[in-house]
């Protein structure tokens, strides 16, 4: 009979067989069923393992211990470290547009007296589309140049569990870094102007300020600014497959009066395309 001893350990057969799978939120497995990153690190000891496991799951055997099981599709333009999910911040000044991938973390202590055991890791989207929308109407619209906004409150780096949906259910975290967002406002008959950018989040203890700037063919330019943080409550956590969209309706009366006179936010299907 095999024994466990010092001496003659046998890892595939003293360690305890254990089963890794994934708990998909919404939208965020990938299409192509790509091998998914995984990184189990040992609590006690800081023991790291690198793995690559299919989307449905994979048994492995693995040490007994307290284990942070932290899973991860292929990122871009984002950097990962621990639990943390941020910015890269080798992009430049320029926004680095993220792309689309998922993740999660999850504790759980593995027993050898318990067969069988299941980690669970939660896999959550962790990017998602701001569309920003300007509907401008009134005399002076015929004296626009371009238009330009910053939208602040954003999250630059957040924990890698809080994406769409967060997977403790809240509807808003704090981000661990926070920052602005500029929009290059763009048009296809001078009265609806918009831009996207794939964000990681809003920080939740901080309030999204948008910041327009009408200019002017005569050189001149009109700032209006609006606090959007109601419109933004439901950025993390409703239809988090769709883009949610900001649009403002801005009445541009002359070059030195102009009003937003209407704004909501909500995801795209319920705005609509425009």
């Amino acid at each position: 009979m095999f024994s466990c001893v010092k001496d003659k350990y046998d890892w595939d057969e003293c360690n305890p067989r254990i089963f890794i799978t994934f708990d998909w939120g919404t939208g965020a497995r990938p299409d192509n069923d790509k091998l998914v990153n995984v990184l189990i690190t040992g609590r006690e000891n800081g023991d790291s393992t690198r793995m690559q496991i299919p989307p449905d799951g994979q048994e492995v055997r693995i040490r007994t211990q307290n284990y942070l099981f932290l899973g991860y599709t292929d990122p871009g333009n984002v950097t990962i470290n621990g639990t943390t999910v941020s910015i890269n911040p080798d992009a430049g000044e320029n926004y680095p547009e993220p792309d689309f991938f998922a993740g999660g973390f999850i504790e759980q202590e593995i027993i050898r007296s318990l067969s069988d055991q299941v980690v669970t890791i939660p896999m959550r989207r962790q990017i998602r589309p701001l569309i920003i929308r300007v509907i401008l109407q009134g005399p002076a619209v015929g004296g626009l140049s371009t238009l330009t906004c910053e939208i602040s409150g954003i999250t630059m780096a957040r924990n890698i569990n809080y994406g769409f949906e967060p997977v403790d259910g809240q509807p808003l975290h704090p981000a661990e870094v926070t920052g602005s967002v500029a929009y290059n406002m763009t048009t296809t008959d001078n009265s609806v102007y918009s831009d996207q950018h794939n964000l990681l989040g809003i920080d939740g203890s901080a309030d999204q300020i948008l910041d327009l700037t009408v200019h002017f063919t005569s050189g001149r330019q009109k700032e209006l600014s609006l606090n959007v943080t109601t419109q933004m409550t439901g950025f993390h956590t409703e239809h988090v497959e769709e883009p949610w969209v900001l649009e403002l309706t801005v009445n541009l009366i002359t070059e030195i009066e102009a009003n937003i006179e209407d704004w909501k936010g909500n995801y795209l299907s319920t705005i609509g395309a425009n």
